[in-house]
């Protein structure tokens, strides 16, 4: 199992941009969760993202993001003209199309059922958590750069306890800061990140989850505005941070 852990937290470490460490004070049971949590993340990751982050190797995370991305256009209406027998030119009714509704929401966008998301407000810092005591995973930002930090309360609005598996949806997360800077959300092993967050939340309760970017920014007052954009399969919406 240990071999495992080593195995699996080296393979992450392709994936994360920010460093990342795991408190040593770990029982060998406690050990041998985290390394088949990490393992587990691996697996379903892998399909998506090694051939974009190892072989490929491109230059930038915005730019893997893209090509993962299938960006959809509306098809271009036509006139319905045709010519009849003796030459001339009839117009057949154009059909009405019905416009594809605009998702504003997370829950819409992912297609959770039971479940509210709601934005709470954003973080910069140089680790998270800062209360590194009591977990097991810490991240790290690289020398001269920042984490940001998106949190978000994700409740559970129905009468019944919901098994949340938002990892199975590969949706992609990016975050736009003032209309130029984008970024793309780091995958972790935290057991609070929302993009890869599978467990239970109890109903009517409520959980605290995070995504995690890596920025340049260095003060929040150096951020105007903030939007997160989402995609997950055909399904693609803007959500406004501030």
């Amino acid at each position: 199992m240990k071999k495992l852990f080593c195995f699996a937290f080296v393979s992450l470490a392709c994936f994360m941009t920010a460093c990342s460490t795991i408190t040593s004070d770990l029982t060998e049971e406690q050990g041998d969760i985290i390394a088949e949590y990490a393992a587990d993340i691996l697996l379903k990751y892998d399909k998506n993202y090694s051939d974009k982050y190892v072989e490929s190797q491109p230059t930038t995370e915005e730019a893997t993001f893209a090509e993962e991305i299938e960006y959809t256009t509306p098809e271009e209406s036509t006139s319905g003209k045709k010519d009849n027998a003796d030459g001339k030119e009839t117009t057949k009714p154009v059909e009405e199309t019905t416009t594809e509704p605009v998702l504003s929401s997370i829950e819409q966008i992912l297609g959770i059922d039971g479940i509210k998301v709601t934005y709470k407000d954003f973080l910069l810092t140089d680790t998270y958590p800062n209360d590194s005591k009591d977990n097991f995973f810490v991240m790290k930002a690289v020398k001269g750069t920042k984490l940001l930090i998106l949190r978000f309360d994700v409740k559970n609005v129905s009468g019944n306890d919901i098994a949340l598996n938002i990892m199975k949806s590969n949706a992609k997360y990016r975050t736009v800061i003032n209309d130029s800077d984008k970024l793309v959300a780091q995958i972790t092993l935290l057991l609070n990140a929302f993009n890869t967050y599978e467990g239970t939340i109890k109903a009517n309760k409520s959980e605290e989850m995070v995504l995690v970017f890596q920025t340049n920014v260095k003060s929040k007052s150096d951020i105007k505005n903030m939007s997160l954009d989402i995609y997950c399969g055909e399904k693609q919406g803007t959500i406004t941070l501030k």
